[in-house]
């Protein structure tokens, strides 16, 4: 640990040496950062979709045409009852036509040249949060359609399926991209921190010579490849950070990564610089 400090200076130094050479192995870093990032905010965004439409989740069921104000009553009543079941929110058909135009207002004037509101009553559904999976809404939605009066109930938990699985999907391509460009960055690195190696080999074999043992040899090297990991990652970092913000400007709703996200993503990249650096020291640094 008392020479942690000139570890530092000499691995800052050695990133600074590196020029063009080190510049590439930011950037390498960078891009395979930014792209595991893009997917990562992709997943994150689709998973917080998912959550926000799961905690809402409703079952809307319409009434028989020809159900009466008592009728309908008597149903609901019934409805909420149902294991599951929160609450039951009536909409008349005057209040379904009101919803209908504000969804639709293009078709407002179709709908006033029928001579007879054709939409039905229905109730509105709100789940309990311990109900959500698919079997228990399927079960719900059973139990619903087979009372007297109700013509059909309709849920969205197939498309919330389908949207978790797409989650899923973009988090493990994600990751399988994010680890093939990590491997190239990590190579790139390597490369690296092999030319430097070689470009000191003199002075190395000075330093071997007045006793310097081979982690005091290697320490540097390695913190070389942690400081050129950090540095693509913070990169990333702020072009992630920037591309959120500009989607923001034209009101789309887009989230940032989470801290626990972005600091492993970090630490990820820096791990990479620092195995580069330890592959090629090993490979290349004959102590």
């Amino acid at each position: 640990m008392k020479h942690l400090g000139f570890f530092a200076r000499e691995a800052l130094k050695n990133v600074g040496r590196g020029g063009i050479l080190t510049a590439a192995a930011i950037l390498a870093v960078t891009f395979a950062a930014l792209i595991g990032g893009i997917f990562a905010t992709a997943y994150v965004n689709l998973r917080t979709i998912y959550e926000e439409l799961r905690s809402e989740l409703y079952v809307d069921v319409y009434l028989a045409y020809e159900t009466d104000e008592a009728q309908a009553q008597v149903i609901g009543d019934h409805l909420g009852r149902l294991a599951g079941v929160s609450r039951a929110d009536y909409i008349s058909r005057e209040a379904a036509a009101e919803e209908f135009v504000g969804l639709f207002p293009e078709d407002k004037e179709l709908l006033e040249a029928l001579s007879e509101n054709p939409l039905p009553a229905s109730y509105r559904l709100y789940l309990r949060p311990e109900y959500d999976t698919p079997e228990e809404v399927a079960a719900i939605v059973e139990q619903v359609v087979a009372v007297e009066g109700v013509d059909d109930a309709v849920y969205a938990q197939e498309w919330l399926a389908n949207l978790e699985r797409a989650a899923k999907v973009v988090g493990v391509v994600g990751a399988a991209v994010g680890g093939v460009l990590g491997a190239a960055a990590i190579l790139v690195v390597m490369s690296t921190i092999g030319l430097a190696v070689y470009a000191r080999r003199d002075t190395i074999e000075v330093m071997k010579i007045v006793g310097a043992t081979d982690g005091f040899v290697r320490a540097p090297f390695i913190g070389e490849g942690l400081i050129i990991g950090l540095l693509g990652g913070l990169v990333a970092l702020a072009a992630l950070y920037g591309g959120v913000e500009f989607l923001r400007t034209y009101h789309v709703e887009v989230h940032f990564l989470p801290a626990s996200y972005w600091a492993g993503g970090l630490a990820l990249a820096g791990l990479a610089g620092a195995i580069g650096s330890a592959a090629a020291v090993r490979r290349f640094l004959k102590v």
